[in-house]
């Protein structure tokens, strides 16, 4: 069980707001890197277009980092911080559902680096239909084992985006295939894309994908 949203350390960040905060028919839930802050990762709404029934959600990282060590390290070494994140998510989550009515399947979500990691763990443990996911230079978090360990549900053709540098040194491409074939396995629509000489970055194919589907 994820712990409550309230408890540390992220459970009393800042949450960024942008786009319609009255009455959204649609949501995304956007999460920033490692040293990186809710404003920069809002920052790509810019390139989106968004759509007047989108609301946009940024919560902010405490210490701007979601989780202390690396991604492909055992969970445990990430606690409690990965629980509280994954937590506050989950509260952004069932907030756009009890304010606005909303079901997952109106709501997308994306993150890039450390965000990326925590958007793909998100759908892991919380398979069901989304609107879409966009996972920038991140995958699964956790050892290989804990990767390939399943967790009932469907994505029931969400479609997700995983981009990233095939030689980024962050985020090995093993675990990227890895992730592509969990989701794809759990019945997500994936698109997986290894690029060259991109770097740790967002790839612009990734901005139109997240794009399209806010639509």
């Amino acid at each position: 069980m994820l712990i409550p949203a309230s408890l540390p350390p992220h459970g009393n960040e800042s949450v960024l707001t942008v786009g319609n905060t009255m009455n959204p028919t649609r949501a995304l839930i956007l999460l920033h890197g490692r040293g990186g802050s809710a404003e920069d990762i809002v920052s790509i709404t810019a390139h989106l277009n968004l759509p007047d029934n989108v609301l946009v959600l940024a919560p902010q990282a405490a210490g701007s980092t979601w989780y202390p060590e690396r991604f492909i390290a055992p969970q445990q070494a990430n606690q409690p911080a990965l629980d509280s994140g994954l937590a506050r998510v989950h509260t952004l989550v069932t907030q756009l559902e009890t304010a606005f009515q909303m079901q997952p399947e109106h709501i997308a979500l994306a993150g890039f680096s450390q965000g990326a990691c925590l958007t793909a763990e998100y759908l892991k443990r919380h398979p069901q239909w989304y609107l879409a996911a966009a996972i920038y230079s991140g995958g699964l978090i956790g050892g290989d084992a804990e990767v390939q360990q399943q967790i009932d549900g469907s994505l029931a053709s969400t479609p997700i985006y995983i981009g990233c540098d095939e030689e980024d040194f962050h985020i090995p491409a093993d675990r990227l295939r890895a992730t592509a074939t969990y989701f794809t396995h759990h019945e997500a629509d994936v698109t997986l894309r290894l690029y060259t000489n991109l770097g740790h970055t967002i790839h612009p194919e990734g901005l139109e994908f997240l794009k399209r589907v806010l639509g």
